[in-house]
């Protein structure tokens, strides 16, 4: 992505160095912004032909922040002919893969972190990402071409975007427990600072959806990044009383379409 810095940021970006961040899977170019004495920013940039999807981003964070969830503050937003470019604090500390704390202050961390998500009203949340949305849009991105199958988890691998589709409505569950999800509850989302949760980051997917949308993806990462003993002491942390593994699959299957 070729960055042209535009004139309404020219200031605020002025002696940052832009450090590519390479752990997200978004497809934005992503920069962390470092400059002596100065505070670090983040920095997004989008192509235009992303649906606004930075624009969407800033909403939804702006609302979290607005019903006491912590998340990035977004200090400048600026749309060009074929870019938009989102500017935001740092949030402090690491991410939940990166951070120096215990698994299993990890797993504590990021369990109480969504149940006090999930917590919220889903009727007071504006965004709307229940099933029916998600599966339009995983059907126009098919369409589209836009679903990297070379990028399946390992048990998806050599399977088409319209077979696993298919292989995925055979488990699409019946009914729809509503919360606000975060919608990519993958452990790099989750900022730890010093044993303590200290906000959410990548939330342009974050609406009303079902719980387990955000707890399948959050095993998943769990049992890659700290092994598959922690998925169950997250579970309970979270307050499960009982596993749904059907829709735990069926919602690791529909975000290999994102």
């Amino acid at each position: 992505m070729v960055l042209r810095i535009p004139s309404g940021l020219e200031s605020t970006l002025r002696g940052y160095d832009l450090i590519p961040d390479t752990i997200g899977r978004s497809g934005d170019g992503v920069y962390r912004l470092e400059a002596a004495c100065r505070p670090t920013l983040f920095l997004k940039v989008s192509e235009r032909t992303h649906e606004n999807r930075l624009v969407a981003e800033a909403h939804r964070m702006a609302w979290l922040s607005s019903v006491g969830i912590l998340a990035p503050r977004i200090l400048h937003i600026v749309e060009t002919i074929d870019q938009h470019w989102l500017v935001m604090e740092c949030l402090p500390g690491a991410n939940a893969v990166l951070s120096t704390e215990s698994p299993a202050v990890k797993v504590q961390q990021v369990a109480k972190a969504l149940a006090d998500l999930h917590s919220l009203p889903p009727a007071d949340c504006p965004f709307d990402e229940t099933l029916a949305i998600k599966l339009e849009r995983a059907k126009q991105n098919i369409r589209a071409g836009e679903v990297d199958v070379e990028d399946f988890d390992h048990d998806h691998r050599g399977m088409t975007a319209p077979e696993l589709y298919c292989a995925m409505e055979s488990l699409q569950p019946e009914h729809e427990d509503i919360v606000v999800a975060h919608g990519d509850a993958s452990l790099p989302n989750f900022m730890l600072d010093g044993g303590a949760f200290s906000g959410f980051v990548d939330c342009g997917r974050l609406g009303r959806s079902d719980r387990y949308q955000d707890l399948s993806l959050a095993c998943h990462s769990i049992e890659y990044s700290l092994g598959a003993d922690w998925v169950a002491p997250f579970l309970r942390l979270y307050g499960l009383a009982t596993v749904d593994e059907q829709k735990l699959r069926f919602y690791r299957m529909l975000d290999e379409f994102f």
